[in-house]
């Protein structure tokens, strides 16, 4: 993070000051960008969340799903990291890790062609999902978060599919 500041941080106070001033704002990777893009933490694992609340078979991941969803909100991610757990497995590193390489590149390109408001806001908020979408880029911040977390959902499901029928087949296993 002070590596990201010292290098983002300067852009977001442009176009701060520009927005408050009436001017046009320039700036796309801002420390605002990089605060929308981490939807329900690192690895943008409010899809994950979703995903393990609505579709879970095994017990395991609907407590975990219920658990991690509320927190998942306002980017507190730690207990799908180490609950599922993420670290250290080989199954869920796919989506973990090139996901939210995909949101930075879709999402810079949508701001450049102007389909998304340029980050208003020199730095992130802690606020829940939509609602910081909406400080940072207004309206059409909370319409791209809208769809970056159901790209989430659709990229965490078959690696979590996976997963779960494991767990699922090691509870009906245990029940026997």
């Amino acid at each position: 993070m002070p590596m990201l500041m010292l290098l983002f941080m300067q852009p977001g106070v442009q176009n701060q000051a520009n927005y408050l001033a009436g001017k046009p704002m320039t700036n796309i990777l801002t420390m605002g960008f990089f605060y929308l893009l981490s939807l329900g933490g690192i690895g943008n694992t409010i899809g994950l969340a979703i995903d393990m609340f609505f579709f879970s078979k095994s017990k395991r991941f609907k407590v975990l799903g219920k658990l991690a969803i509320a927190p998942a909100l306002f980017g507190i991610n730690e207990p799908i990291m180490f609950g599922m757990p993420i670290v250290l497995n080989p199954i869920m590193a796919v989506p973990f890790f090139l996901l939210p390489q995909v949101n930075v590149l879709l999402t810079w390109l949508v701001m450049k062609m102007g389909w998304v408001a340029l980050p208003r806001l020199a730095m992130g908020a802690t606020m829940p999902v939509l609602v910081d979408g909406f400080l940072m880029c207004g309206i059409s911040g909370t319409i791209w978060e809208i769809f970056l977390i159901l790209l989430s959902m659709i990229a965490y499901l078959p690696f979590f599919k996976v997963q779960d029928g494991m767990a699922y087949n090691e509870e009906m296993k245990g029940s026997k």
